[in-house]
C-alpha cells in the first residue's frame, strides 16, 4: 500500500509540473534536484514499468517456443538484421545526381593517374 501511495505520489508530482511548466519555471530545476534523490533513495521504483520496460538481446537459437507461456509470445519482436554486403552491378546513384557530377569526375580523374 505504501509503495503504490510513493507511485502516485510521483504521478501527481511530474503531472503538475508538466501541466504549469510555464507558471512556474523553476518546474525543471525542481525535478532536475528531485530525480537523483529518488534514484539514491528509491531505485526500485526506477525499474518498475512506470518508467520504461527492459529489454533483453537474445540470440534466436536460445528461445525455444516451448519453454514460452501461452499466449506470452505475442510480446516477443525479433529482428534478425542483415550483416552481408550485397553486390550490385547497377552503377552509383549518384551520378545521376547533377550537383555531385563535379565531385564524380574528380574522383574519376585522381582514379587515371
Amino acid at each position: 500500500e505504501g509503495r503504490q501511495r510513493d507511485v502516485v505520489m510521483i504521478g501527481f508530482f511530474l503531472d503538475y509540473y508538466s501541466d504549469n511548466a510555464m507558471d512556474n519555471t523553476g518546474w525543471m530545476f525542481t525535478v532536475s534536484r528531485a530525480i537523483p534523490l529518488l534514484f539514491e533513495n528509491r531505485l526500485d521504483l526506477f525499474s518498475k514499468p512506470i518508467f520504461g520496460t527492459k529489454e533483453i538481446h537474445l540470440d534466436e537459437s536460445h528461445i525455444n517456443a516451448k519453454d514460452l507461456p501461452k499466449g506470452k509470445s505475442k510480446f516477443i519482436r525479433a529482428f534478425v538484421p542483415n550483416t552481408e554486403l550485397t553486390p550490385t552491378t547497377e552503377p552509383s546513384r549518384m551520378r545521376n545526381t547533377k550537383k555531385l557530377q563535379t565531385v564524380m569526375k574528380i574522383i574519376d580523374k585522381s582514379k587515371d593517374t
